[in-house]
């Protein structure tokens, strides 16, 4: 039986952090998409290629991001100071508290199916996130939902796909209402998915780029 394995070592972390960038700092004209992330990248380069907050709300952040409930004194000794501290320090924090589950398939109309299970894992780490999910369907367009919860989206999708690459392109036509984000999120009506145009789209893609396929 074909399993997504979601236990996340500190290489999936930053893996994680690498694909964020790629995606959100184009986006963000404070961010610098020239910096090339790895794990001796000082804290203070990540949050310029990001432009990323300070520490504590940069803390609470990634509280949020990986459903950790570390406190800000732990948070405080692997950000601080930032041009000293590194992304593995950073990396290895998490992975050591993080857990997400395995997800395994499920049983639809008597037929295991990993499709199935990880749309219903994402929907749990959207919910957990504040994403309205109530009418989510797996037909259902990502375009909005990028647009209204687009650091959620990002951040979840890419911790289901342990950092690798899901969206080949994510790119806003028009850009008149591009501003300095907040933890990197971007609104705008003009989305380009690419390929990836329903949340059908993005599951199978999870599942593809994670080596795995939606039949036993």
């Amino acid at each position: 039986m074909n399993i997504l394995p979601q236990q996340l070592n500190a290489l999936d972390i930053l893996n994680i952090f690498i694909e964020e960038h790629r995606i959100c700092s184009p986006l963000d004209f404070e961010a610098d998409e020239t910096i090339m992330l790895n794990f001796n990248t000082t804290v203070s380069d990540w949050r310029c290629a990001r432009d990323l907050k300070p520490w504590r709300p940069l803390s609470r952040f990634l509280n949020d991001e990986f459903n950790l409930t570390l406190p800000e004194q732990q948070w405080k000794s692997v950000l601080t100071p930032a041009r000293k501290r590194t992304l593995r320090e950073v990396c290895e924090l998490i992975a050591n508290h993080c857990s997400f589950t395995t997800v395994t398939p499920i049983q639809l109309l008597g037929t295991p199916c990993l499709s199935a299970s990880v749309f219903m894992t994402l929907k749990k780490y959207l919910a957990r996130r504040g994403v309205k999910v109530d009418d989510l369907k797996p037909s259902t367009s990502i375009a909005p939902y990028l647009t209204d919860y687009f650091s959620e989206m990002i951040e979840q999708i890419g911790i289901i796909a342990k950092g690798n690459k899901v969206f080949e392109v994510l790119d806003y036509h028009s850009t008149e209402n591009k501003r300095p984000l907040s933890l990197n999120y971007f609104s705008s009506s003009k989305l380009n998915t690419g390929s990836i145009q329903t949340f059908r789209d993005v599951v199978e893609k999870i599942i593809a780029v994670n080596g795995q396929t939606s039949q036993p």
